[in-house]
């Protein structure tokens, strides 16, 4: 009789491990718009984008996209990455170098509200595209 209560202590016991981790692991938050990394888009859309000296602009919208391209944007611009109170500024936000094209990957960026801020004395022009859907 001992060895059956032992065994069935055991088990209760490695149930409720489990259903612990489970429900810990549900509580992890993820990247809005998060997909798995190296997944491959089914469409995709671009916009050529010209920001006016010392000025912020929205440049993204939507919530489901697999990775988005910034390219060859003629001077050097911020922009957030994530739908917050604080917009991009001389000072904040993430550096996109210019004349460079760098794709961000919604696993690692997340794929919110973007807002780019042009620094520069002089305008900005770059191309945005959004790639949606995954397989």
């Amino acid at each position: 009789m001992n060895k059956l209560k032992t065994i069935l202590v055991t088990v209760v016991i490695t149930i409720l491990f489990v259903l612990v981790g489970y429900l810990v692991s549900r509580q992890i938050p993820k990247p809005l718009g998060n997909t798995p990394n190296g997944s491959v888009a089914i469409s995709g859309s671009s916009s050529l984008v010209t920001l006016p000296s010392h000025a912020s602009l929205q440049i993204f919208a939507s919530s489901t996209c697999v990775s988005r391209l910034i390219s060859h944007a003629s001077t050097s611009i911020r922009f957030t990455t994530e739908d917050s109170a604080t917009n991009p500024s001389g000072t904040n936000g993430h550096f996109h170098q210019g004349t460079t094209s760098v794709s961000y990957d919604s696993g690692i960026y997340g794929c919110g509200l973007w807002r780019a801020y042009n620094p520069s004395g002089t305008q900005v022009t770059f191309t945005i595209s959004e790639y949606l859907g995954f397989r």
